[in-house]
């Protein structure tokens, strides 16, 4: 329920695909962030973020202006700041309303995998 949700009683799931290339499993991320919307009406914004980019953007002068917020950087990268599109991802995030699917994630390094099991 979203009164649940807002006092943080939702327990975070995680799970992880893991597949030969070319077996459907980026296929599978946007399929499940489709079937996100379809089933939830917009109420959760599917968010499909780039393993090795998340990653590359996690350097120690990163944190610096983004309050130790892990996604920011990344958000920051990918969207110009302070667009409409950067403000509503940070807004979903902070509404505990983003589910997020980490695409690509074998292509990190092996250091970087477990931050983002987490």
């Amino acid at each position: 329920s979203r009164l649940r949700r807002r006092a943080g009683a939702h327990r975070a799931g995680a799970f992880w695909v893991e597949g030969a290339p070319l077996s459907g499993k980026t296929t599978l991320l946007n399929r499940l962030a489709t079937e996100c919307v379809k089933a939830h009406g917009g109420e959760i914004v599917p968010i499909v973020l780039d393993a090795y980019r998340l990653t590359s953007s996690w350097l120690p002068d990163a944190f610096a202006t983004s309050d130790g917020d892990a996604l920011d950087p990344y958000l920051r990268s990918e969207h110009v700041e302070g667009s409409r599109a950067y403000w509503f991802l940070k807004q979903a995030l902070y509404a505990r309303r983003a589910l997020l699917l980490i695409d690509d994630a074998h292509l990190t390094p092996p250091w970087s995998r477990e931050p983002l099991m987490a």
